[in-house]
């Protein structure tokens, strides 16, 4: 009995087994995985405020206020309450987001978002500017930081300092 490897074992063994493998992994798997997919959307509910995102079991992010996401959505803590100076601020995020919109310095930086952090020892809300497509490029996120001792604002550029090609 011959058993040296020839082309014509090749062809009879290798080849067909290539071919089932190739099937398998190019044809079988993506159904499969479109199937989990599938059934994944069916069983979870989108959430629509922060509140159903922590009930749905979504990591919550450790900020002032605290954001919770759901697959692209992120919803923010609602905190109307205003707390006694001492201990936190005095302004809501959303007094802060409005004066950072009605501030043109601010304005020609960015939108301003819905996203701001409290700065306790500085006593400031720092809220996130959306930056034009057409100033992104130069390696700074800008914040309009609003101050709560004379309710005014400025633009912190928030640069790397690393120049991007």
């Amino acid at each position: 009995m011959n058993t040296k490897p020839t082309i014509k074992n090749f062809i009879i063994v290798i080849l067909p087994a290539l071919l089932t493998v190739f099937v398998i992994f190019f044809l079988v798997m993506p159904k499969v995985k479109e199937n989990r997919a599938d059934n994944d959307n069916e069983n979870k509910t989108q959430a629509t405020n922060f509140e159903e995102c922590i009930e749905a079991g979504n990591p919550v992010m450790e900020s002032y206020p605290r954001q919770c996401r759901d697959g692209d959505n992120t919803f923010v803590e609602k905190i109307s309450e205003k707390i006694d100076a001492d201990s936190g601020p005095i302004l809501t995020r959303e007094e802060a987001i409005i004066i950072a919109g009605k501030t043109s310095e601010c304005t020609m930086a960015g939108i301003p978002v819905n996203t701001a952090i409290y700065n306790n020892v500085t006593k400031t809300w720092w809220v996130d500017l959306e930056r034009m497509p057409e100033l992104e490029n130069d390696g700074c996120n800008p914040a309009c930081v609003v101050s709560e001792e004379n309710k005014t604002a400025e633009v912190n550029w928030r640069c790397t300092g690393a120049i991007p090609e």
